[in-house]
């Protein structure tokens, strides 16, 4: 199923994600808490192996209700940064952390299109996005998001976006077809990535590129096997069935998945 990219109002996505926080303070990113679980112990081994430790500063740029944020500052305690457009995520996060008093970050409400404007050029060692630039209003904020985080590196300082991309949910739902299930649709308030235009792009801001698929297998295991099984059954498919919180141990295979991560080094 061929996808393109779709201009949505900034508005409505921070109204959407505004009814998210008020519905659902836990997990108010995404329903699959398994997926989330496996993004951020994603982030977490790309960050220690690149070096990063107390000393570093950093950005999670869209950090939505902070849970990676805390889980960074259990991991690193390093200079932690976050910023998202909704001030609901941001109270949820400031909720979060108080009640763990030895984890420290700034939140505060904030654009990542304007990170160079809040903290200057070259202020961080590491910008994290986790599904942030895929919820912007039309490609060209995306991409202008995307030179502002390159602008907010210093020399030698990394990117890590997990974000969404179009050729992997178009595998995926070839996939499903083979056992009779219908397409999985990209939701209105997301603009997936066209991967190869992503690569183009980031070469003119980035002088390293490397992509990490982590979560092909996860994908096909629930979105295809154990979503078939629950078609034969009759049953709607739980996040939070075992068939989740299990398949986020299995090794990497595959590209069925629309979840990737890209490391950009500057």
């Amino acid at each position: 199923m061929q996808a393109t990219a779709r201009a949505v109002s900034r508005e409505a996505v921070k109204q959407y994600w505004t009814e998210r926080a008020a519905s659902d303070s836990t997990n108010a990113t995404t329903n699959d808490v398994h997926l989330r679980h496996l993004e951020r112990a994603t982030l977490v081994k790309h960050l220690r192996d690149l070096g990063c430790s107390a000393q570093s500063r950093l950005l999670d740029a869209g950090c939505g209700d902070g849970l990676t944020i805390a889980t960074l500052a259990q991991e690193f305690g390093c200079d932690l940064v976050g910023r998202d457009f909704a001030p609901s995520m941001i109270n949820l996060a400031r909720v979060r952390l108080a009640a763990q008093p030895s984890l420290r970050a700034d939140l505060a409400v904030g654009d990542v299109c304007r990170v160079v404007e809040e903290f200057g050029a070259e202020s961080f060692d590491f910008i994290t996005t986790d599904r942030c630039l895929v919820n912007m209003a039309s490609e060209s904020q995306q991409y202008a998001a995307l030179a502002a985080i390159s602008a907010a590196l210093k020399p030698g300082g990394f990117y890590l976006g997990i974000e969404n991309f179009i050729e992997g949910n178009e595998r995926l739902n070839a996939m499903r077809a083979l056992f009779g299930l219908p397409p999985i649709a990209i939701r209105w308030h997301n603009n997936f990535f066209r991967e190869s235009e992503f690569v183009e792009r980031a070469r003119h801001s980035f002088r390293s590129v490397e992509k990490h698929e982590f979560s092909s297998a996860y994908y096909f295991a629930t979105r295809v096997v154990y979503s078939k099984v629950c078609a034969v059954e009759g049953v709607e498919p739980d996040y939070r069935h075992a068939v989740h919180a299990e398949s986020v141990k299995l090794p990497t295979f595959g590209d069925f998945s629309p979840t990737k991560l890209f490391v950009l080094g500057k």
